[in-house]
């Protein structure tokens, strides 16, 4: 087939799971399919370009720059916003250059289909293309920020989710239903598609992991260590980090006096350096080469999220590697994984401190959920199964759209 596949992020370095996903389904797409990539970038991707050449027959590069999270000119727009019909983090997104690169190329190739991966680069998409159409749903959107809007105090932080979570609601459901399809990354993302959005198409694409890349160290753990990954200018990931750091971490000290914790992950926000620096037992990394290096030093690995979206492909690197993982409830949402199986599900911050001091405590039991948690992703999870459901479905669309002709 001939794909024209459009992003609104540079998928390379791969720093979160939304680049992780589109980037191992295009690398092996790319393998069987003639793949037209748009992509918008900034000044410090251009050093990568060469990167796409492995996930793209050809890659066109339009250039974006926003304002920087944390700045004046970030909080003026996001002010602004509110007064918008549209939420900010699809309104940022609009693009003349972006609208024209993608008309030109429909109009001048003849593309069996066409995947908006996510949300927001849909903004600049006109309606009628003449080719069918996807949106690759890496999360339910408007749910981020419903949930975000639910656990946030701060009131002036809760009107301004609130509102994005209405706006984004309603653009949402209209932009699902004007397209071909929607594929969901979790049998309940795809749920809720159908009965809340009344999406009448709806395909699962499932989670994978390189089994290959995250393998079982023959290092033992280092003892009483924890480990969180993610990238931690992500709001769900900022707020699992707090409850944790503030609740869940001084009742695991109770009975685990020399644990250690590690936040490993991209763009660190200084209120998580400033929290850490009240506890000697935590180290926050920033970017690393290499996160394997720091996930092999762990006895457990903690996913504690009380917010998010979509699924985790984080939990899936932890088991391809033998770890055992405890989660919330939130955090696992999506993965068909079984609790006390090969991850242990804890929601409160009580159930959390003591799923996890068990585990540093008992070896045997770390080993057994760790070794079925590696068994379970090796037998499922490969990005190569991934890809070929991926494009099953692609080919699926496009044979319905032609007998709906």
């Amino acid at each position: 087939m001939k794909i024209l596949w459009v992003t609104p992020y540079f998928m390379y370095p791969l720093h979160f799971g939304r680049n992780i996903r589109s980037f191992k389904i295009l690398e092996n797409l790319n393998a069987v399919h003639d793949i037209t990539l748009v992509s918008f970038t900034r000044e410090q991707d251009k050093k990568y370009f060469d990167v796409m050449k492995t996930v793209a027959r050809r890659f066109v590069p339009v250039d974006f720059e926003e304002q920087a999270k944390d700045s004046i000119g970030f909080y003026l727009d996001v002010l602004k916003n509110m007064f918008f019909s549209l939420p900010y983090v699809i309104e940022k997104y609009r693009s003349a250059a972006m609208r024209s690169v993608i008309d030109d190329l429909v109009k001048q190739e003849k593309f069996d289909l066409l995947v908006c991966d996510t949300l927001a680069p849909c903004i600049n998409i006109e309606s009628n293309t003449g080719v069918p159409k996807i949106v690759f749903q890496h999360n339910v959107e408007s749910m981020i920020w419903q949930r975000m809007y639910k656990k946030t105090a701060d009131p002036v932080k809760r009107l301004i989710f609130f509102l994005q979570y209405i706006k984004l609601e309603k653009y949402e459901k209209k932009t699902l239903q004007g397209y071909n399809s929607s594929f969901a990354v979790s049998n309940e993302d795809g749920e809720f598609f159908k009965k809340e959005y009344m999406v009448k198409d709806v395909r699962i694409i499932p989670t994978g992991v390189d089994t290959q890349y995250f393998h079982r160290s023959e290092e033992g753990p280092e003892s009483e260590t924890l480990i969180f990954v993610g990238s931690m200018n992500w709001l769900p990931n900022i707020d699992g980090m707090s409850f944790f750091i503030k609740e869940v971490l001084p009742l695991i000290k109770e009975k685990c006096p020399s644990v250690k914790l590690y936040i490993v992950g991209h763009a660190p926000k200084k209120e998580l350096y400033n929290l850490a620096q009240a506890h000697k037992e935590i180290v926050v990394t920033g970017t690393v080469d290499d996160v394997r290096e720091y996930m092999k030093k762990a006895s457990v690995y903690i996913v504690p999220l009380r917010v998010g979206g979509g699924t985790r492909i984080k939990i899936y690197e932890a088991m391809s590697m033998g770890k055992a993982v405890v989660a919330t409830s939130i955090g696992a949402e999506g993965l068909p994984v079984t609790h006390n199986e090969n991850i242990i599900i804890a929601d409160d911050k009580q159930q959390i401190a003591d799923a996890v001091a068990e585990l540093i405590k008992d070896p045997q039991l770390r080993e057994r959920i760790g070794t079925q948690a590696r068994n379970y992703v090796e037998a499922n999870c490969g990005w190569d199964k991934i890809a070929k459901i991926f494009s099953d479905q692609c080919e699926a669309v496009v044979r319905q759209e032609k007998q709906q002709q």
